[in-house]
């Protein structure tokens, strides 16, 4: 029995782990990688960020450049026409009307382009337009990136019931 002992105290002694030093070096090439990974993903992130902050700032900037009029504004038969002159030299890209009427508002979007000194003609249709609203609430837009838009709300007009014909 005690010559087994000795037997199983050598193999134990025999097999042994990796040795310290390999075990250092595994360690640090796991570390260094993993290191690199996260500067990688880092750059890339903030790189993403700092694009998508940049277009957003650039809209801001241009809502700022917008200078229009409403020309006419005109209801008939559930429909609303209304006469725009962009008087800048910013696009309008899109718009949000909000027709307010006695007991209800309802915002309506619209893809029309009105170019940088140009004149346009919008027609809002709906079925919930069934009476001359009280008054129309405009908000131009401008295009921050494909199919993103930016509303200008420091650029609203608003007509009033009594100036639509």
């Amino acid at each position: 029995m005690l010559h087994k002992n000795c037997k199983m105290k050598k193999r134990l002694t025999r097999k042994r782990g990796i040795s310290p030093l390999i075990a250092t070096v595994l360690l640090t090439g796991f570390t260094v990688t993993a290191v690199a990974l996260i500067i990688v993903w880092g750059k890339a992130f903030t790189g993403e960020t700092a694009e998508k902050q940049e277009a957003m700032t650039n809209a801001r900037l241009s809502c700022e450049n917008i200078e229009y009029t409403v020309t006419n504004a005109k209801f008939s038969g559930g429909k609303l026409i209304l006469g725009l002159k962009n008087k800048g030299q910013q696009s309008m890209d899109s718009f949000v009307f909000k027709l307010i009427f006695p007991d209800k508002a309802e915002p309506i979007e619209t893809n029309n382009v009105i170019g940088p000194l140009d004149e346009d003609q919008v027609d809002i249709e709906s079925p919930e337009l069934t009476q001359k609203p009280d008054k129309v609430s405009i908000i131009p837009k401008v295009k921050v990136a494909a199919g993103v838009y930016l509303p200008c709300t420091n650029q609203e007009r608003t007509v009033m019931g009594s100036k639509i014909a």
